[in-house]
């Protein structure tokens, strides 16, 4: 009777645009929404820059965080758009090129290392792409 019910249920809050769920994809999405939290807090941890914060303190930075993902080759940023994200490397490497005194620079960023945040930080534009 509840599984026929849901399904009723269900197809009249669908009809108006909306969704349900079932309880039990309701608690795995808040489990596995749980432990990817605790896998950035420590990752964050143990970073260069982030090591020496309290993990307490993280906890409240790690809400403002989500998962971004980048496949070979494509671009995170442009050199000179608004600057609106800062990139934590949890894995991988990231090639960053820039354009100084006419000659092309490139820098790698690996696991733990930060991009975007020289923009961010200081309210401007992207410097590299």
């Amino acid at each position: 009777v509840g599984g026929l019910f849901f399904v009723v249920l269900d197809q009249l809050v669908s009809r108006n645009g909306g969704f349900l769920k079932k309880y039990a994809t309701t608690m795995s999405y808040y489990a596995n929404k749980a432990s990817r939290k605790m896998e950035m807090l420590q990752a964050l941890v143990e970073s260069d820059l982030f090591g020496m914060v309290a993990a307490e303190e993280l906890d409240h930075f790690v809400t403002y965080c989500s998962p971004t993902y980048f496949s070979v080759g494509e671009e995170m940023f442009k050199r000179g758009d608004a600057a609106s994200k800062m990139y934590f490397v949890k894995s991988g490497c990231v090639e960053i090129a820039r354009a100084v005194a006419n000659q092309g620079k490139t820098c790698f960023v690996g696991q733990g290392g930060l991009m975007g945040e020289v923009a961010i930080l200081s309210g401007g534009n992207q410097i590299g792409t």
